[in-house]
């Protein structure tokens, strides 16, 4: 695994019966040798490496809701760890997306199957504005989840920003106040 990036193991990507075959297999291709002395049932494997010498923190995260990715993000992008730290998020579902996303998916299954609006968030412990809400929004869109937005827009045209180009490159000395005070004539 790149140190670089977290990685996310879902459910169902590994089974305990693997686990279990890995561990046999392993101990089948090492048998133990006579020259060799046997070890205490309780033998713990020592790591062989200067005390000194730095090793990666391993980080392990249940979860890959918004608050595991939020995680994964930060580690990698705003704390700039990712050398420094081996990130692992272990998620219960087949996909991201957290409890909200499970919450919704089960919403509108119920609700198709027949359910009221009170009936469903009496029966998954929410509000019944909630309930109504994601249901409003896979009647209008035909998803539940969120629709991408087109963002803020720029506060400056492209001719401004070329001219403040021009003024900041031509005058290596101007202040704030100067730039703004030629922007502004």
């Amino acid at each position: 695994m790149d140190s670089a990036q977290s990685e996310v193991i879902l459910a169902g990507d590994i089974a305990l019966s693997d686990v279990e075959r890995i561990v046999a297999a392993a101990a089948a291709e090492s048998p133990p040798h006579s020259s060799m002395p046997t070890r205490p049932s309780n033998w713990v494997p020592i790591r062989e490496q200067y005390r000194g010498q730095p090793r990666p923190l391993k980080i392990i995260t249940i979860g890959a809701g918004f608050s595991g990715l939020t995680m994964a993000y930060k580690i990698q992008h705003q704390y700039k760890l990712g050398d420094h730290i081996q990130h692992v998020i272990y998620e219960k579902n087949l996909d991201i997306g957290g409890t909200w996303e499970y919450k919704h998916a089960q919403t509108i299954a119920l609700f198709d199957t027949g359910f009221t609006i009170s009936h469903v968030g009496h029966q998954l412990n929410i509000s019944w504005t909630c309930v109504k809400n994601a249901i409003k929004r896979y009647c209008e869109h035909g998803t539940f989840k969120d629709l991408s937005r087109m963002g803020r827009p720029s506060k400056i045209t492209p001719r401004t920003a070329r001219h403040l180009k021009r003024l900041i490159n031509g005058e290596n000395q101007a202040n704030v106040n100067i730039i703004t005070q030629k922007l502004n004539d």
